[in-house]
């Protein structure tokens, strides 16, 4: 895209300004940096290591130091910085002593939203998949959005589009507040889980920020929001002030999913509209008070349940924007995914290789759900026997396991063969945790066999290049390997299916 967006920043900044991003490569920020990129504002960038999106970034021409130091931002206006940046960063110390404004990228990102119309995605799990699917859903109403997500969207060729239309989709991240600094239109909240509480003390304290968020959306926007989850149900409870829309599997649900029929194609559902809620009622759908109202036969072509609830999301914002049945049906139906949610990787030997984010207790067990729900449905269809799930995982960050220890221990229980690595530490250290590592996962896990499958098989394993031989003895064709985990494990799905097929062709 150019110039042309009505994107913008303030006409008081100039368009001259040198902005530059230290942690560039995450995906947070490079989507950021790439918007203003094609909005024509100069742009720099460093990160500590080398990574596909530095190297994307580059290939823009935009210019990527590798390592930091402080002669990279002497020709700076602004720097922007993530909560990853620490403050003795050389880059910080540099611009600190020649006064150079740091921002944090939230701060930059609301700069972009201020003059536009937002769409934010917040929530624990399932932000990647939903703001796609939104974004999906503009592009087919013919929108033009400007996108900033989390993950890369095949369709728009990376986590980034700059768009024509007064529209910005954004997925939000909770992890250090700054999601509440965002100007918001239409706020998401797909469910709330225990995490980030090393910033938030408390998981109270967690759900508190999720209020304010909501509360933080102007008496005509729009809140949509999972009903089911006990810590959203508490928030909309004490908010009586605010436009709000539920989603989920119930009857009580504004707009609820319902005969979901889930298989290696995707999902087949119905989607029934609630004839009492007033959002119903008010809607371009015209439904009569006690009537129901039904979207028969819905396809999603993607993999699991807890996807078909982030398509209601769709629904919703659909109703909100006017945009008909017709639309909503195509756009879903037209979803490419998210690269790294349940991502196909290769098939090898008839043996299907996966790649997925999964990172925390219910992401893992939803992931796993939904590769069994493929693997029954293979066997409805008269393919055999039964496949076997074999789970690789990698746990991202000893907070995220010792604070989450107990759930971990029991969300592989439907996996057969479980293979863990020794932890993504993310700069953490494991003493600062009471030594957490992966072979206390492994024992845990043992310990509560009265949740597992009595014939599961568990390894600890400390280099990626074990990973191949363990397969290669233990897989059959028919079987799934799903790669699991925020760090550097999606490289490791990817070298599989080469090292497979070298084993298999000796």
């Amino acid at each position: 895209n150019s110039i042309g967006s009505k994107m913008q920043l303030s006409e008081y900044f100039p368009k001259n300004a040198l902005i530059h991003f230290v942690g560039v490569g995450g995906i947070g920020m490079s989507g950021i940096a790439i918007i203003l990129h094609n909005l024509g504002y100069k742009i720099t960038g460093s990160d500590a290591t080398e990574n596909g999106i530095t190297q994307r970034l580059k290939l823009m021409n935009i210019l990527i130091s590798i390592g930091h130091s402080s002669h990279l931002v002497s020709n700076a206006t602004v720097i922007v910085i993530s909560s990853a940046i620490k403050c003795d960063n050389p880059e910080i110390i540099e611009g600190r002593k020649k006064s150079i404004p740091i921002i944090h990228r939230a701060d930059m990102l609301a700069e972009l939203m201020k003059y536009n119309l937002s769409l934010v995605v917040a929530g624990s799990h399932g932000k990647t998949t939903t703001t796609a699917l939104c974004a999906t859903l503009y592009e087919t109403a013919g929108q033009d959005p400007t996108v900033i997500n989390g993950g890369i969207i095949p369709a728009f060729h990376g986590n980034s589009k700059l768009g024509d239309g007064k529209w910005i989709i954004v997925e939000s991240d909770e992890s250090d507040g700054s999601f509440l600094k965002l100007p918001v239109t239409i706020g998401v909240i797909t469910n709330i889980d225990a995490e980030h509480l090393q910033y938030y003390c408390s998981f109270e304290n967690l759900i508190l920020a999720f209020q304010q968020f909501l509360q933080n959306i102007p008496f005509y926007g729009l809140s949509i929001v999972y009903n089911e989850n006990e810590a959203i149900r508490k928030i909309i409870s004490v908010v009586h002030d605010r436009r709000i829309v539920t989603y989920g599997l119930t009857n009580d649900a504004d707009i609820s999913a319902q005969n979901i029929r889930l298989g290696p194609f995707g999902a087949l559902f119905n989607v029934v509209f609630n004839a009492h809620s007033v959002f119903i009622k008010n809607s371009f759908l015209k439904i009569t008070e006690g009537d129901e109202y039904t979207w028969q036969d819905v396809k999603l072509p993607i993999y699991g349940q807890h996807n078909v609830l982030n398509s209601l999301v769709v629904v919703a914002v659909a109703l909100e924007m006017g945009f008909e049945e017709e639309i909503v049906r195509k756009s879903l139906e037209g979803f490419q995914g998210v690269e790294r949610r349940l991502t196909k990787v290769d098939t090898v030997h008839g043996i299907t290789i996966l790649d997925d984010y999964a990172h925390h207790p219910v992401e893992i067990l939803a992931s796993l759900a939904a590769v069994q729900s493929m693997l029954s449905s293979l066997l409805h269809s008269g393919n055999g026997e039964e496949g076997r799930i074999i789970a690789i995982f990698q746990p991202h960050r000893y907070s995220r396991l010792a604070s989450l220890f107990h759930d971990f221990c029991n969300c592989f229980h439907v996996a057969d063969f479980v293979l863990i690595s020794p932890v993504y530490s993310a700069g953490e250290l494991s003493d600062e945790y009471n030594g957490m590592n992966s072979s206390l996962l492994i024992n845990g896990i043992l310990a509560s066999l009265n949740h597992m499958k009595s014939n599961q098989i568990l390894k600890l394993f400390n280099h990626p290049s074990e990973i191949a031989p363990l397969i290669y003895d233990y897989a059959l064709p028919g079987d799934i390997i799903i790669f699991m985990g925020a760090g550097s494990i999606t490289l490791w799905a990817y070298s599989l299916a080469k090292e497979l097929n070298e084993l298999y062709s000796k």
